[in-house]
């Protein structure tokens, strides 16, 4: 489990894509980045998407990402609990 210690977000909104998040992890790693997109479905939450760079091949490849699924759910519970109050303002 990890210990998340700030989380930050910026809306940035462009097509689908809500802003941006960054997360303090521990204290000590930061995080930047991290995409908010709005789903086509409104009944469900944004999606939390992890750094990604686009690929000389034209892929796109994470250069960060969980391995389980409580560290996931750990980072997506807070982007979106600190999007949920910045929306509001």
């Amino acid at each position: 489990m990890i210990t998340i210690t700030s989380v930050r977000v910026q809306l940035k909104p462009r097509d689908n894509l809500i802003g941006f998040a960054e997360i303090v992890i521990g204290g000590g790693i930061v995080l930047k980045e991290i995409r908010i997109i709005d789903r086509a479905n409104q009944s469900m939450p944004p999606l939390v998407a992890m750094p990604a760079q686009k690929l000389g091949n034209g892929t796109w490849s994470q250069y960060f990402h969980p391995i389980n699924k409580p560290t996931r759910t750990s980072i997506e519970n807070a982007v979106l609990a600190e999007y949920d109050k910045v929306k509001c303002k």
